[in-house]
Parts: C-alpha cells; structure tokens; sequence
C-alpha cells in the first residue's frame, strides 16, 4: 500500500533548502524535477534561492517536504518509479520549482519531493491547506491509476 505524507518540520531555518536537497541528493538512485537545471545538488539550491532572492522572499518556510512511501516493496521497477516520481510532481509544475528524489535504501522504497515555497510565477508564499492537500491527495489517486495502466499492473500500487 502506498502512503503520502507531508513532513511537519519547520524548514524555515537558513539552511533548511541546502539541508532537504543535499539529503535527498545523496541517497537517491535517481532524482529529477521542474523549474531547476538538474545539473547538480549545488544548482538546485542555487535556483530555489534565486527565485527566493528574485521576488525578495527569503523569510518563513524555505521548502516544503512531502514522502511518498510504500509499506514493502512497491513491486515497481526503476522506470515505472521515476514515471511515478515525474507525474506526481507535475501537481506543482505550473508554480514551483520541484526536485524528487527516489530511495531505495530501506525496505520502504520512497520519493521524497521537495517543493519551493516561492512561486516562480508571481512571487507567492505557497499556502498548503487543507483544501490544497485534498487536491494533492485526488491528484495523488488519478496518478496511481494512470500508472497502474500505463504500465498495466495487475496488483494495485
């Protein structure tokens, strides 16, 4: 059974960005993500400080953490995991820059999505309610479904 979870940490300490990247980084078979180059660990933080610096909206909570988890083994492969990891943070795609992460290190594989808190857009603070966790959450489902067909799984993820 696959688990979606947003972290309860602050992450509005000033290294908050660095910490929540550079971990995600180093413990991922592969990551990938939107709005950002992709080209290192460094970069990524560099861009989400630039949008931050650009719309001078340095203060607050730096990065929003959300873990999508598996209870055992997901019973995906590499490909269908970075198509799942690609297609959930579509959800943030129009707004934020987004960098995901996916780890194979536990007996829980697991995508750790990491979201800025500044849009790129127009300069907005992301407001995550609940009404933006519902959405989350419906859009979270229609994606299981989609990859479930695409790849044609027999067990639901």
């Amino acid at each position: 059974m696959a688990v979606l979870k947003v972290t309860d940490g602050s992450y509005s300490n000033i290294d908050a960005v660095d910490n929540l990247i550079f971990y995600i980084a180093a413990r991922s078979e592969i990551s990938g993500g939107w709005g950002i180059s992709m080209e290192s660990p460094e970069s990524v933080v560099s861009e989400f400080r630039a949008v931050k610096r650009f719309w001078n909206k340095n203060g607050g909570r730096q990065v929003k953490h959300f873990i999508f988890s598996w209870d055992g083994r997901s019973g995906l492969d590499m490909n269908q995991m970075r198509y799942l990891a690609a297609k959930l943070t579509l959800f943030f795609q129009p707004r934020y820059q987004v960098f995901w992460g996916i780890h194979l290190d536990t007996d829980n594989p697991h995508i750790h999505i990491a979201v800025n808190t500044v849009s790129f857009t127009d300069g907005r603070m992301m407001t995550f309610g609940w009404r933006d966790w519902n959405e989350f959450c419906e859009y979270k489902d229609h994606v299981l479904r989609d990859v479930e067909r695409q790849f044609r799984l027999r067990k639901a993820i």
